[in-house]
């Protein structure tokens, strides 16, 4: 794991990861969804192109645009690796 990695990874909550029928109880914060899109980032090293991060009641929603499908499987593992929130979609767009 690079410092990149790591610090990003310190800052990140461990407790909002608790959910109730579907929905998470305790939704991510923009900084916490910053820090993850940040971590993504640096982890994708420009793979995927206008990634962003969004959240909505089933979960978080990974979307951008990719040069392949493995790119956008690489983007969807390390948002699995760094968070334990649950993933909705992955949007990432392949053209």
């Amino acid at each position: 794991m690079s410092s990149c990695d790591t610090d990003m990874v310190q800052q990140l909550p461990t407790t909002i990861n608790a959910t109730k029928r579907g929905a998470l109880i305790n939704p991510p914060t923009p900084e916490q969804l910053g820090h993850l899109e940040s971590l993504l980032y640096c982890r994708l090293n420009r793979r995927v192109r206008h990634l962003r991060l969004t959240y909505c009641d089933e979960g978080l929603v990974l979307q951008g645009c990719a040069a392949t499908y493995h790119a956008k499987q690489i983007a969807l593992h390390a948002l699995m690796e760094a968070t334990t929130l649950p993933i909705a979609a992955n949007d990432i767009e392949v053209s």
